[in-house]
């Protein structure tokens, strides 16, 4: 994950800390997380987009197979620069007692990720 060592904007509710938001993974990938079997939980995603512009960077997301964002934009919902959190509620673990968060391509560039906390 690079550092982009660019100031971020934490300012929202449930941010973390600015440096989470200052890396980035960013392509298609997949994260396979274990859970405990019957306990659902949050999932809590940390975005900030610090290169692109509104409509550069549109990419979609699926939590254990449904898709949870489709075509997303962080420039545009947050601008440059400033955390954006989303929250992802009642998740439950697939058969395997896994969570798994895959982000994919959508209609521009590669998706991109910062943070991912589960919380129960």
């Amino acid at each position: 994950m690079p550092d982009t060592g660019k100031a971020i904007d934490t300012q929202v509710p449930n941010a973390a800390p600015a440096a989470v938001y200052q890396s980035e993974r960013w392509g298609k990938c997949t994260y396979t997380i274990p859970a405990k079997p019957g306990r659902p939980c949050m999932v809590r995603l940390h975005f900030a987009e610090v290169k692109l512009e509104p409509g550069q960077r549109k990419f979609n997301m699926e939590i254990n197979g449904r898709r949870v964002l489709a075509d997303y934009d962080i420039a545009a919902e947050a601008g440059k620069g400033k955390a954006v959190v989303k929250d992802f509620q009642a998740i439950s673990p697939d058969g395997s007692g896994n969570i798994v968060i895959a982000f994919t391509r959508g209609s521009a560039d590669e998706p991109k990720i910062c943070g991912i906390q589960l919380l129960r």
